[in-house]
């Protein structure tokens, strides 16, 4: 139950996110419809403003068309948002759906929206993507694929080629787990490495359990500023810090670093001086280990976070839960007994909700026998 929540919550505050983009970009524009067309007449209020072609919940404006937890489950909806219906098409938003399968040419094949700067196809069940399926959007600029199941596979290879505008990619939450990371990521590599993104700034691998990534994933992003990679099991990170030198945000919070080695030392030293680096909730260790790594954080000025990161796991034992830039480094050992001084702050939410349904799940059978007693 609290895990559903918590996915709802951040699905609502990425849908929250992604129509800022959406409105930042498109006030930018010059508009292109005039009076009734970019405002809702009461009589297009009560058709929802899509011409017939589409049913509630869908919402639609001359630019824009939204369907969100419509529960559709054929993708021929998608025939509908035609140029002939929608000529001036800057933004669709289809989330909270029930899709498996993306189509070839999504919006049909004679369909081409060549205004259309931004696609939220998130919460859908996506599992197979036609690699041809993003065709006709030439002037694409934002890319939402966030919490679906996608199995990427060799055909997939040319899935982004046509964005050639795109300039931020969301795949949260988007792969089916559990999945051959190694396999996803070689594959997601040549996804970029064909489609030439040369303008994406935004790339968003987060809440994918992924431990490992490809050395050279991006270095076929030139323009890459924000790399958001947080949520996932890494406790190692070894990119190519060549292919990173316009990145002002490295986000990799609550993943499962406890320690950091010379390799991510090296990566961040070399990161432009400007980029801001985020390791807030991994599982640090403080032991007798930890001098070297804690000496460097102290030292460097990218780690942004630096004054909210602790010992999750500490020897001895008093220091667990201290600061990583105030523990005292002279007290550190490396007694057993830190194995046993584990604070980590996903052990404990587990531990919690395992402990809380077997609450319940008592109090309810106390309850059934008692009525039946009564009975």
């Amino acid at each position: 139950m609290i895990s559903e929540i918590c996915n709802r919550w951040i699905l609502t505050l990425y849908t929250i996110t992604f129509q800022w983009d959406v409105l930042q970009i498109t006030a930018a524009s010059a508009s292109v419809a005039s009076g009734s067309g970019n405002r809702l007449t009461s009589s297009s209020q009560v058709d929802n403003g899509c011409k017939g072609v589409l049913p509630l919940p869908c919402k639609c404006t001359a630019v824009a068309v939204e369907c969100i937890n419509g529960q559709f489950t054929d993708t021929d909806i998608f025939l509908q948002i035609s140029k002939i219906h929608f000529p001036f098409l800057e933004s669709v938003n289809f989330q909270g759906n029930n899709f498996v399968h993306l189509p070839t040419n999504v919006f049909g094949p004679a369909s081409n929206h060549p205004r259309l700067i931004a696609l939220n196809l998130s919460a859908n069940y996506f599992v197979n993507m036609d690699p041809d399926a993003f065709q006709g959007m030439p002037d694409l600029r934002f890319l939402d694929l966030t919490d679906n199941e996608i199995i990427l596979d060799a055909a997939a290879v040319r899935l982004l080629q046509p964005l050639k505008s795109l300039q931020s990619l969301r795949l949260r939450k988007a792969f089916r787990f559990p999945m051959n990371v190694t396999q996803q990521l070689g594959l997601l590599q040549s996804i970029l490495e064909r489609a030439k993104l040369c303008e994406l700034q935004h790339l968003d691998l987060s809440w994918n359990y992924l431990d490992w990534l490809p050395p050279r994933l991006t270095c076929s992003l030139p323009a890459l500023k924000q790399l958001i990679l947080a949520d996932n099991n890494l406790h190692v990170l070894d990119l190519e810090p060549a292919c990173l030198q316009k990145l002002v945000r490295l986000d990799l919070s609550r993943n499962a670093f406890v320690r950091i080695d010379v390799n991510f030392m090296r990566l961040v030293s070399q990161l432009p001086e400007s980029c801001a680096v985020s390791l807030y909730q991994n599982p640090f260790h403080c032991d007798c280990k930890a001098v070297a790594y804690l000496e460097w954080l102290r030292a460097s000025a990218k780690i942004d976070d630096v004054e909210l990161l602790k010992c999750y796991s500490a020897s001895p034992s008093h220091l667990l839960l201290q600061s990583l830039k105030k523990v005292p480094i002279a007290e550190l050992s490396c007694s057993t007994a830190a194995n046993a001084n584990s604070a980590s702050p996903l052990l404990k939410d587990t531990l919690f909700t395992v402990f809380a349904t077997l609450f319940l799940l008592g109090y309810v059978a106390k309850a059934t026998n008692l009525r039946n007693f009564i009975n």
